[in-house]
């Protein structure tokens, strides 16, 4: 890096593209997470990488250099695609909170019962100032 003028460009704006994504990946996903969502989100690039030839033949040659059609494509499927994913967050998110509202009225209900039946022991074995 900085071997040509132009190199020490592409380090900068490397580091300021890249580090936001790893930034990304650690806080949302955690480090649990990290290197697998890290190491997805570097494959789906690179492969991204691999097509633009192939992008770049179509728009030079049968395109007559209209770019138009192949934006149109990605803002489509860059839509489609996030629409999926705040869908599905959506919904497993509703999922979870009826799972945790469930199991926190279970405790609550475990909890009440055992209180219950302790009570209901004690004043049988005590009888607390009553005379039988």
């Amino acid at each position: 890096m900085g071997v040509r003028p132009a190199s020490t460009r592409f380090s900068f704006s490397h580091a300021n593209t890249v580090s936001p994504h790893r930034d990304y990946a650690t806080k949302v996903f955690g480090f649990a997470t990290f290197g697998r969502v890290y190491g997805t989100v570097a494959c789906v690039s690179g492969l991204m990488q691999l097509s633009q030839t192939g992008l770049d033949a179509l728009v030079h040659g049968p395109l007559q250099n209209n770019p138009l059609p192949i934006n149109i494509m990605f803002a489509a499927v860059g839509t489609a695609v996030s629409a999926a994913m705040t869908l599905y967050i959506i919904v497993k998110g509703n999922q979870y909170r009826t799972a945790q509202a469930d199991e926190v009225a279970a405790m609550v209900a475990d909890e009440r019962a055992g209180l219950l039946a302790s009570v209901r022991e004690t004043d049988e074995e005590f009888r607390y100032g009553s005379v039988v």
